[in-house]
């Protein structure tokens, strides 16, 4: 190089403003840098706890519809519940009794619930993971769709 274009050089690089500029876009590169290197693991972390608390979420579910089946199976346990579901389900009544058919009531929700015991236990598969006030925004970013 000759001298002039050393001493354009030295000027441009010994200017206060050009200081400046240069920090900042040092600082930026830098920043940008680190964005990428982090992206992977952030996005990792992310995910992960967004299924831990889906996971959580379906167990609370599951642990629900066990507690519901294990109410049911002890009221069936007695003669009342057993009586009950006989009557519902096969349409039995004992000695002395009569039937009689009634429309347009609310349905009975011993009734309701022994026939939705296979969509109860199904149900947790259905659950997603709680929305937090932060999850869209980081959802959006991280690309979790769960």
């Amino acid at each position: 190089m000759n001298k002039r274009s050393l001493n354009i050089a030295n000027k441009i690089v010994s200017g206060k403003h050009n200081k400046a500029l240069i920090i900042f876009i040092s600082i930026l590169v830098t920043i940008v840098i680190l964005c990428l290197f982090l992206y992977t693991p952030a996005k990792n972390f992310y995910t992960a706890c967004r299924e831990n608390d889906k996971l959580t979420a379906q167990l609370n579910a599951i642990q629900t519809a066990n507690n519901d089946l294990s109410d049911e199976i002890e009221y069936l346990q007695t003669p009342e519940g057993v009586k009950e579901r006989a009557n519902q389900s096969l349409g039995l009544i004992e000695k002395g009794e009569s039937t009689g058919v009634v429309n347009g009531t609310a349905k009975d929700t011993k009734a309701d619930n022994s026939a939705g015991t296979t969509s109860s236990r199904l149900a947790y598969k259905a659950v997603k993971a709680p929305v937090t006030w932060y999850s869209p925004f980081c959802d959006a970013i991280f690309g979790y769709k769960g």
